[in-house]
């Protein structure tokens, strides 16, 4: 399992970047590298019909915030979310920091300094494995359920196999 990951670091960092590329473009409306994201989405099944389909979409990305579960103070979960970017040396500019494309971001970041960093590599796995099963998949459900179509639905499904992956290698003996 290990291997299978350091193996395919590459290839996660691009999709995470594509990922995070496309929904702040549908926001921004600058589609610029629409063509070379979808390129990098290819091999995991997401097809450039189903991205110009998001892109076109009229309606706003939610930001995680609008999604959580009663009970969750808004203030105390930015708090702590901001707090988990600062302390892996991340600060989201210009773009709030529960904003699916900010964590997508984040996350191709943390694969980055993976890849870069290879000593460094399980802490790097754990910190991935804990920020998406605790922020991003709940980013992303709400997303699909606000931006109902094939790429949101395409976008979740990855991430949940990556969390898979993640989990199997950190726990595999």
């Amino acid at each position: 399992m290990v291997r299978t990951l350091e193996a395919a670091s590459v290839g996660r960092y691009k999709i995470y970047a594509a990922l995070s590329y496309l929904i702040l473009a549908k926001e921004r409306k600058e589609h610029n590298y629409a063509s070379e994201a979808a390129r990098d989405l290819a091999s995991i099944g997401i097809d450039e019909e189903s991205i110009k389909d998001f892109l076109s979409r009229s309606v706003e990305t939610p930001l995680a915030r609008e999604c959580l579960v009663s009970g969750v103070g808004v203030e105390w979960y930015l708090k702590v979310l901001t707090d988990f970017y600062a302390h892996n040396g991340y600060e989201p500019v210009n773009i709030q920091p529960d904003h699916p494309a900010t964590m997508l971001a984040f996350t191709a970041c943390l694969i980055k300094k993976e890849i870069e960093e290879p000593k460094e590599r399980m802490a790097c796995w754990r910190l991935q494995h804990r920020f998406i099963k605790t922020y991003l998949i709940e980013a992303l459900k709400c997303l699909a359920l606000r931006v109902p179509c094939r790429f949101t639905e395409a976008t979740l499904n990855v991430i949940r196999v990556d969390l898979n992956l993640l989990f199997e290698t950190l726990t595999c003996k």
